[in-house]
């Protein structure tokens, strides 16, 4: 698993080779008179003092001697390591930058005085490398392993009290861990590597032995870091400790630490192959076989648990991996009754349960668990007392299946009112938020059920009631108004549209008062206007024209020109166009075609070719006649002139127009059109029952003495391409033989003289002769 040629890329330095650092070889206390040593004595007192800025301190008093020099009191190597060490456990901010600066400074006096007293050992370096460890910073690593190499140097040199041990590389390895480098896991495992090299070339006495801390490390390193390999190479590196402690060297046994970070990789790969969940379940197993054993070091504990846990619960959506979290949760409950206090469930254990019953789309299941904390934390189990953000996990997953199932939206709104009375009895950890109360909205506005719009309505009232009595917390913001008119909007039942244009006016005056997260944008101006298209009132193009003039204004208004949201753009100018053109005014039609012309002069709203046939078919169903026709066909023109195809509804539309305007010629004409084009190979545009029965309806109307012969005519064709497409859009239905006969009365013929024309086949595939 581990190449021999990440080994050889870092090979040792030549005289390192030959060094063997056994215990002779380490360095020697420098020798100090009394009262230097009652100084470093009250230099570890301030150092291991428990005020904030004991390190400080420390540095202060061994600045000052060296400033102001009062023999026989002379600092020395220990005076300097004391205060390093002092600094690399202060956990500050500016930790390693001040060891960093102190350890050049010691360097800087024993190169000038020369005096071996004061010269850095192994431990002064050491200090430096576990500050910078600790430091977090971007480049804490690679600064520490540049101490590393300078020792290496030094030791090189000659300078055998600066020769590396195994916390030096222990420390180094530590700093890749922590490191958000993307060569981390490389440059830690190539340390752990040269540790064994020296190890290998020593005696006995051999201070540089890889142990468990250095191994588990580099185990840690490959965990945070998240590669796809990550998993991988820590099994790897487990299973190579286990087989080098089976032969006899205790000292890289893995403990409980170690199985811990092994298991934490597992659960993260766990999200894209469910076999690690399995191995964690396994390598859990495994700590308690042998904690059973007798091994202290193996004891599994409940954050253990935890991670086996969050391995189940990355599997995602999957019903065994839900039953697998609960046995395990079961099996905690069990061992913790039986007096295993360490193995204690806790809220992460719970929520880890309940995630994987949501995912697996078990929302009662998860529920069951919440009761369960809830039942526990009311007999004074304090561990299990459920969280705000627990119930939040359940009420997802009641949201999500409420969009398919009866009786969730229900239960969620039931939740939250049970968390409303908890946290008015006190317990504030239940405390609902604005998420809580969004995710209720978002169960109701999914909900099929007929009562779901009015009670969303209702919780956005009470959120509103809430935030005024000073619950600014859960004011609603865009989600909560959004999610309120989509599910208005979608029940259509009486008065929609104008609740819907209620809720937005309260949303838009929200904003105006300065609520910034109760902005608007353009989605929900265009639910709101289409459910004004789909309103077909009086009003509805009025209203729709308003709404977005108001959008508009509201993008003036905006500190941001160039604010998307508020962008009045061809989807929203669509549904105004939808809306005006359902309206049976004379001037809806003209209204349509002026909207559109601003359509094409602006940038923001480039028509479509929506726009278009929706201009197109306001003319087609206009009351004025006399120049339906010709304005729908003008439309065509600049349809066609800026770019656009004509598609189905294209044809069908203008063919509509010269019906209504009684030109069954040009009607025709379009018809063939359309024939010509389908068969040269243009299947969107293959005409339908509805074109044909335009036509046949045109020709009906006109009192042309061909009309009877021609709208048979034209029935023949349709049932010629039926036969030839199979398309059931095709298939002449009760409209289209309707009009056909009326054509034939109008010009004198009879039905009965219409079946004795139509062929028995095809007549006796018409749905109607039943």
């Amino acid at each position: 698993m581990f190449r021999l040629a990440v080994v050889l890329a870092l090979a040792l330095p030549p005289t390192l080779q030959g060094f063997t650092a056994n215990n002779s070889l380490r360095p020697q206390r420098p020798r100090a008179n009394e009262d230097t040593v009652a100084f470093n004595a009250e230099l570890a007192r301030l150092a291991r003092s428990k005020a904030k800025n004991s390190a400080q301190l420390a540095e202060n008093l061994l600045l000052s001697k060296l400033n102001n020099p009062s023999p026989p009191i002379k600092p020395n190597t220990v005076s300097f390591s004391t205060v390093l060490t002092a600094w690399s456990r202060s956990y500050s901010t500016i930790a390693a930058s001040k060891a960093q600066k102190l350890l050049s400074l010691n360097e800087e006096i024993f190169e000038e005085s020369g005096d071996f007293n004061v010269r850095p050992n192994v431990y002064s370096y050491n200090a430096a490398i576990t500050a910078q460890a600790r430091s977090r910073s971007p480049d804490a690593a690679q600064r520490a392993e540049e101490i590393l190499h300078r020792m290496e140097a030094l030791c090189e040199a000659g300078n055998s009290c600066c020769r590396p041990d195994g916390v030096t590389y222990s420390s180094c390895i530590n700093a890749w861990s922590l490191s958000k480098a993307s060569d981390a896991p490389e440059r830690a495992l190539a340390l752990l590597e040269r540790m064994n090299q020296l190890c290998a070339m020593g005696d006995e006495g051999c201070n540089v032995v890889p142990d468990t801390i250095a191994y588990t490390s580099v185990i840690q390193t490959f965990t945070r870091s998240r590669r796809k390999d990550a998993a991988s190479q820590a099994e790897a590196l487990l299973n190579r400790m286990i087989k080098l402690s089976s032969r006899g060297k205790n000292q890289v046994a893995p403990n409980s630490r170690t199985y811990s970070a092994v298991m934490s990789a597992f659960a993260e790969r766990a999200k894209v192959d469910s076999s690690y969940a399995t191995k964690s379940e396994k390598l859990l197993s495994s700590m308690e076989d042998q904690f059973n054993a007798g091994n202290d070091e193996m004891r599994p504990n409940t954050d253990i648990y935890n991670l086996c846990l969050r391995a189940w619960v990355n599997v995602e959506g999957d019903l065994h991996a839900a039953k697998q979290a609960s046995d395990i949760l079961n099996r905690m409950y069990v061992l913790y009754e039986a007096g295993n206090g360490h193995l204690k469930p806790d809220k992460v254990s719970c929520s880890n349960v309940i995630k994987a019953w949501t995912k697996a789309d078990r929302p009662e299941n998860a529920l069951g668990v919440l009761k369960a904390m809830a039942k526990r934390a009311d007999a004074g189990d304090a561990d299990c007392r459920p969280a705000a953000y627990i119930y939040n996990i359940v009420l997802d997953g009641l949201a999500n299946a409420a969009r398919g199932k009866k009786g969730y939206a229900r239960k969620a709104e039931n939740l939250l009112y049970a968390m409303e009375e908890r946290y008015l009895n006190g317990n504030l950890d239940v405390k609902p938020s604005l998420v809580t109360y969004n995710t209720v909205l978002k169960a109701l506005g999914q909900s099929k059920e007929n009562w779901s719009s009015e009670r969303t309505l209702t919780l956005l009232q009470h959120m509103e009631e809430l935030s005024e009595d000073g619950e600014e917390e859960v004011r609603p913001d865009a989600i909560s108004y959004g999610t309120t008119i989509r599910s208005i909007t979608k029940s259509r039942k009486r008065g929609f549209a104008v609740k819907a244009d209620d809720v937005l006016q309260r949303m838009v005056s929200q904003f105006k008062s300065g609520h910034v997260r109760a902005k608007p944008n353009k989605l929900i101006f265009s639910a709101v206007i289409n459910a004004w298209a789909n309103d077909y009132s009086s009003v509805s193009a009025d209203k729709a024209v308003a709404l977005l003039e108001q959008l508009k204004e509201l993008r003036q208004a905006s500190s941001d020109a160039a604010d998307y949201d508020l962008i009045s753009d061809t989807v929203i100018h669509n549904c105004v166009l939808k809306a005006i053109s359902r309206n049976n005014s004379p001037m809806s039609a003209p209204k349509a075609e002026s909207l559109l012309f601003e359509m094409e002069q602006s940038d923001c709203s480039e028509p479509d070719i929506r726009s278009y046939n929706t201009v197109i078919n306001a003319w087609a169903s206009s009351s004025r006649r006399d120049i339906c026709g010709d304005r729908a066909e003008a439309i065509l023109a600049r349809m066609i002139e800026n770019g656009h195809k004509p598609d189905r509804i294209t044809f069908n539309s203008i063919i509509k127009a010269w019906s209504s305007a009684r030109e069954p010629q040009k009607a025709e004409q379009y018809l063939k059109k359309m024939e010509g084009e389908y068969e040269a190979g243009d299947k969107n545009i293959s005409p339908d029952a509805r074109a044909y029965a335009s036509c046949i309806n045109a020709w009906a109307n006109s009192c042309h003495k061909q009309s009877g012969d021609r709208a048979e005519q034209l029935l023949h064709r349709q049932w010629e391409l039926f036969r030839r497409s199979e398309k059931a859009e095709a298939r002449p239905d009760f409209i289209t033989v309707r009009f056909e006969g009326s054509s034939r009365s109008s010009n004198g013929h009879g039905w009965d003289d219409y079946f004795s024309i139509i062929s028995p086949p095809p007549l006796c595939s018409c749905s109607f002769i039943d």
